[in-house]
C-alpha cells in the first residue's frame, strides 16, 4: 500500500466521522439517545462486546453476566451450579453469531456456545488437531465468507473452527518471534487476505502458515508499536484503522520524526523514573501496603493479566491464587498482615495494615474463575492460613 493510499485512508477515518457528527446535528430531531444500565435490568455497567442476533435481539456482554434484550425488558444468562446448561462464566468478553444462528460467548476463561432452539449453552471443549482446548480468555470471535469461526485466545494465538466438518485448528503462532504480545485482533479482507494485530499489524495470504508485518513503500513498520483500538474493512477493499498514535503514521510517513532525548524534556534535578512492561512478577500482591494501594492494583491489572498471590494452606502447600474483584474496607485490627478473616459462607478477607481487602472473585490455578461465596463451598480453612 503506497504512502498516500494510507494517508487518504486516515483522512477518510477522520472525516467519516466528521460526517457523521455534522449529519446528526442536522437531523438531530429524528434521532434521541437511551442508556440502558443496571437500573434498567442490565446486570453490569461495564459492557465488552455488544451483538444484535439475526431475530433482532441485542446481546450485551458484560462483566458480570450475558443480557439478551428485546426492546423493552433484559433476560440475563450467569452461571448456576444447579444447571449443567447454564453459561459457565460471567465474564463475557466477546459475543458472535455463527451462519446457523448459535451464539458464541468468549469469556475469560473459555468459550460457550448457546443453542437458542434448545435455549441451552454448551462449553466448546472440542480437541485441536494440535491436542489443545480453549482453555484462557477468548478477547475476540470473527467469521470468515465460508462460515468458518475464528477466535483470539489470550496465550494460546488463534483458533479456526471449520463449521462445515467440525475441525479445530490451533495456530499458536511461535514459530513468528516478531508476535511478542497476545493478538488481539483478526480481520479478513475482500480477498481473505488475514490481518491480524498482536504487537503491530500482520497479514498473511496463505492461512497463517506465513506471516509478514505491514510495511510502508519505504519499508517501515508503520504501527509496530502501536496500540490499535479498532480495525474495520470498508468499501473497495481498503481498511478504516483507529490509532492512539495517529500523529505519528503522518510522521513516519514523510520522514519528519525528530527524536527528542528523554533527559532534555525534563529538569536536571528531575530523576528519570523507568515505566518498566508487565511480567508475572510484577502482577504480584504486595499485602504489605494500604487498602487504597492494594484495591487499585488488583482493579488495574483485572481482568488479564489480573493481579495474584499465593495461598498458603497449614500443610505447608501453596497455591497460585488470581483475584479479580475487591472491595476496600477501612478498619483498625491486630491481625498480622496476609492473614484470612472469613466466615466460610459469604465472605473472604484479607488482613492489611489498615485494614482489610474483601475479595469478591477469585480463580485458584487449574480451577474456574468464581464469586467468592462459590469459591468457599469448596475452601477449608485453619487458624494458619493466609496469602503472601
Amino acid at each position: 500500500m503506497k504512502n498516500t493510499n494510507l494517508k487518504k485512508m486516515l483522512i477518510a477515518f477522520i472525516c467519516l466521522i466528521c460526517f457523521f457528527t455534522c449529519y446528526a446535528q442536522t437531523i438531530g430531531e429524528h434521532y434521541y439517545l437511551n442508556s440502558l444500565t443496571i437500573r434498567d435490568g442490565l446486570s453490569q455497567n461495564t459492557v465488552y462486546d455488544i451483538l444484535q442476533d439475526k431475530a433482532g435481539f441485542m446481546w450485551f456482554g458484560t462483566k458480570d453476566g450475558l443480557n439478551r434484550y428485546d426492546g423493552s425488558s433484559f433476560k440475563i444468562f450467569k452461571y448456576d451450579r444447579t444447571d449443567e446448561h447454564s453459561l459457565g462464566n460471567n465474564y463475557i468478553l466477546a459475543l458472535y453469531e455463527d451462519v446457523e444462528g448459535n451464539i458464541w460467548v468468549g469469556t475469560d476463561m473459555g468459550l460457550y456456545i448457546y443453542y437458542p432452539e434448545r435455549d441451552v449453552f454448551e462449553p466448546f471443549k472440542q480437541l485441536s488437531d494440535e491436542g489443545t482446548t480453549i482453555d484462557n480468555a477468548a478477547a475476540m470471535i470473527v467469521g470468515d465468507k465460508n462460515g468458518d469461526v475464528w477466535i483470539t485466545v489470550e496465550r494460546q494465538g488463534i483458533f479456526h473452527y471449520n463449521l462445515q466438518t467440525k475441525a479445530l485448528r490451533n495456530h499458536t503462532l511461535k514459530e513468528f518471534p516478531f508476535l511478542t504480545s497476545n493478538v488481539h485482533c483478526v480481520v479478513f479482507d475482500n480477498s481473505e487476505t488475514i490481518w491480524i494485530y498482536g504487537n503491530g499489524l500482520f497479514y498473511s495470504k496463505d492461512g497463517l502458515k506465513t506471516i509478514h508485518p505491514f510495511v510502508s513503500s519505504d519499508g517501515k513498520k508503520v504501527f509496530e508499536g502501536d496500540p490499535l483500538m479498532k480495525v474495520l474493512p470498508g468499501a473497495y477493499n481498503c481498511f478504516y484503522i483507529a490509532s492512539l498514535v495517529l500523529e505519528t503514521v503522518d510522521a513516519i510517513l514523510n520522514g519528519s520524526v525528530k527524536p527528542v532525548p528523554q533527559e532534555s524534556l525534563i529538569r536536571q534535578e528531575t530523576e528519570l523514573r523507568p515505566a518498566p512492561k508487565i511480567f508475572k512478577e510484577t502482577c504480584r500482591i504486595d499485602w504489605n501496603k494500604g487498602v487504597k494501594q492494594i484495591y487499585d492494583f488488583i482493579r488495574g491489572l483485572s481482568p488479564y493479566p489480573a493481579a495474584w498471590t499465593e495461598l498458603c494452606v497449614a500443610d505447608g502447600t501453596r497455591q497460585v491464587l488470581k483475584i479479580y474483584e475487591t472491595e476496600k474496607v477501612f478498619a483498625s485490627h491486630e491481625m498480622n498482615i496476609g492473614d484470612i478473616r472469613t466466615d466460610m459462607k459469604t465472605y473472604f478477607q484479607v488482613a492489611v495494615k489498615d485494614g482489610f481487602i474483601n475479595v469478591l472473585t477469585l480463580q485458584l490455578a487449574g480451577k474456574k474463575r468464581m464469586n467468592v461465596a462459590d469459591f468457599l463451598r469448596g475452601y477449608r480453612t485453619s487458624d494458619n492460613n493466609k496469602v503472601e
